[in-house]
């Protein structure tokens, strides 16, 4: 299972200073293949990032549907070829900012983000990065192609 992100939410207290904050809670995000796992501890338990004892959270969480950031694939579609070619920079959804109270957001905006690309692709500007193609995994889209700027 690989750690994506930890982030740590204090609250004030209600008793102290404008500058006094106590520990909530902290927020872990990992990955394990396509499944993503987003958990809460109420304690700190981790010094190093890259090695989480994962008794320790209780992963108490299903994991979270594929279809909350990997939209389905449509019908124009521009696929990319795998691997994909050199110099291509891959655009991923940041999985951090996905949040439990609006789930679908993720794969909403990649979706609306490949047909803008779409859209464009047929009216090059140079101020606009060059779109490729889609990267795609199990008929859904898993990320966007661009051409890297030299």
């Amino acid at each position: 299972m690989k750690a994506i992100s930890q982030q740590e939410f204090f609250l004030q207290v209600e008793e102290g200073d404008d500058d006094d904050f106590k520990l909530s809670h902290i927020s872990f995000l990992f990955q394990d293949g396509i499944n993503l796992y987003k958990e809460r501890s109420l304690k700190r338990i981790v010094r190093d990032f890259d090695i989480i004892d994962l008794s320790e959270l209780k992963m108490q969480h299903a994991p979270t549907p594929v279809e909350h950031y990997r939209p389905l694939l449509y019908d124009k579609s521009t696929v990319a070829p795998a691997p994909s070619p050199e110099g291509c920079y891959q655009k991923f959804p940041n999985l951090v900012a996905y949040n439990t109270s609006n789930p679908t957001l993720l794969s909403r905006i990649l979706l609306h983000e490949a047909q803008i690309r779409d859209l464009l692709a047929s009216k090059l500007n140079p101020n606009v990065a060059t779109y490729q193609s889609r990267i795609i995994e199990d008929s859904r889209i898993a990320g966007l192609c661009f051409t890297r700027d030299s």
